[in-house]
């Protein structure tokens, strides 16, 4: 069977498939239940940075008014002291004085209050910095594709672990003058803790398989380019950023929604065969969304070869 033989086939039997099954749909009326009374919480902080929140309401799919909230009372606490109400800003965010940064070690709680709404609030750590002794570098060339012939570059983490239950999240600097540089898992800890399998956007892992040691990681990069020019170091970077428990949970959660949700819009079988959503971790009491902190290290990138 040629190619064009292949096309016409599978296109004519997904045409049957799509017209079987739109046939038997029969459009019912159904009253659903009205959506819950919650408010929806989000923030993640960063060390070193102001706080902002964002407040929004829990609506219907079909529900056309605006989801986020501007009259609530947004206040932040700091190791339980009543630090700061945050000011609305618009569409429903809520920031800080700039003056006001989160410090390692602080435990912050928001909470948010609206008309008719219950009140919503979440606590959470800020993780202590990465470790000074994280570096990095890359070597290129390490491999190529079969399949389009990328040129592959790879990229040697070190990363002291720190005391006690860690976690940790690496991506790439905006900065990077390798605007489109995408790092993927090569070693087996990140293979096992970093759920590549998922399609992540960042690589997010805890300490669970170097407890207490210094993890020698691999990652795989490449930018679309089959050219890495000597970068300097201000602008060859990634960042590694230490995160909470609550932090690394969400993450957990969101990579596996969105991965098993559609991919390829264009595909018109992705769209008969979606997957069903999966549960968002929340550490939010009275309410839905996150509070979430991290810590977060510039770490330059120079090439050896």
């Amino acid at each position: 069977m040629t190619a064009l033989q292949r096309t016409v086939t599978y296109s004519l039997l997904t045409s049957i498939f799509l017209g079987c099954t739109c046939g038997c749909i029969q459009e019912i009326d159904s009253d659903l239940p009205a959506p819950p009374k919650r408010l929806v919480l989000g923030c993640f902080g960063q060390a070193g940075r102001p706080v902002e929140a964002y407040v929004g309401r829990v609506t219907a799919l079909a529900d056309s008014a605006r989801r986020h909230v501007a009259d609530a009372r947004v206040e932040l606490y700091l190791d339980d002291q009543l630090a700061a109400v945050l000011p609305h800003v618009r569409n429903g965010r809520y920031a800080a004085d700039t003056a006001l940064k989160l410090q390692a070690g602080q435990v912050v709680r928001l909470r948010a209050l609206a008309p008719g709404f219950p009140a919503a609030e979440a606590t959470d750590t800020v993780p202590a910095p990465p470790d000074p002794a994280t570096s990095a570098y890359f070597r290129w060339p390490t491999g190529i594709s079969r399949e389009d012939g990328t040129i592959y570059m790879t990229v040697y983490l070190t990363l002291p672990d720190l005391p006690g239950r860690s976690f940790y999240e690496v991506l790439n600097s905006p900065r990077n003058m390798y605007a489109g540089l995408d790092l993927t898992a090569q070693d087996p800890v990140l293979l096992a803790e970093a759920d590549e399998a998922f399609k992540p956007t960042t690589l997010f892992f805890s300490d669970r398989l170097f407890a207490d040691r210094t993890a020698e990681l691999q990652l795989r990069g490449f930018n679309g380019n089959t050219y890495f020019p000597p970068p300097t170091p201000d602008n060859a970077l990634i960042l590694v950023r230490t995160t909470s428990r609550s932090y690394y949970r969400y993450r957990k959660t969101w990579t596996r929604h969105a991965y098993n949700q559609t991919t390829l819009p264009s595909d018109r079988l992705q769209v008969v065969w979606q997957g069903e959503p999966i549960p968002l971790y929340s550490n939010v009491r009275g309410g839905y969304g996150v509070l979430a902190c991290f810590h977060e290290r510039t770490v330059p990138l120079p090439w050896r070869r």
